[in-house]
């Protein structure tokens, strides 16, 4: 059996040396590596230290709601921003007082929702694609909020 916290290189039945594997328990989590991904290791703990530091800048600094409104109106108040902030796109016709009227799709546009994220602050974007291939991409985004941890 392994040594809790240090090296494990020998299988506790045979008595074989194997790679040499680290344990190591941490917060909440027991971490197994083998040495020689000393590399992928070092970027795993880079990436986690990060999440974990912007976790604690959230808390330091959280968002007060009204700033975020007042950017986003200043946004809105550019002409340009204001053209692009919104999409309408139609999506078919729906039959009205036995007529055919066309039906459209509305919101707010993917450049509003860069902007809003940017002036919200203690958010953190991401889109993955977990699939592609020639006919279909499948794409996985996420939005983690640092300050609820809500993802």
């Amino acid at each position: 059996m392994g040594n809790p916290g240090g090296y494990d290189d020998h299988d506790g039945e045979t008595g074989e040396v194997r790679e040499r594997a680290i344990v190591r328990q941490g917060f909440g989590s027991r971490e197994l590596a083998v040495q020689s991904e000393t590399a992928a290791i070092a970027s795993a703990k880079r990436a986690e230290a990060m999440v974990q530091a912007r976790f604690v800048m959230a808390m330091q600094r959280p968002r007060v709601i009204d700033d975020v409104r007042t950017k986003l109106l200043k946004e809105c108040a550019r002409p340009r921003f204001a053209e692009i902030a919104r999409y309408r796109r139609e999506v078919g016709s729906k039959m009205v007082d036995g007529r055919w009227e066309k039906q459209f799709a509305e919101g707010p546009s993917i450049r509003f929702v860069e902007a809003a994220v940017q002036r919200m602050g203690n958010l953190d974007a991401s889109a993955t694609t977990i699939f592609d291939d020639s006919s279909k991409r499948i794409i996985r985004c996420e939005i983690v909020d640092f300050e609820t941890g809500a993802s």
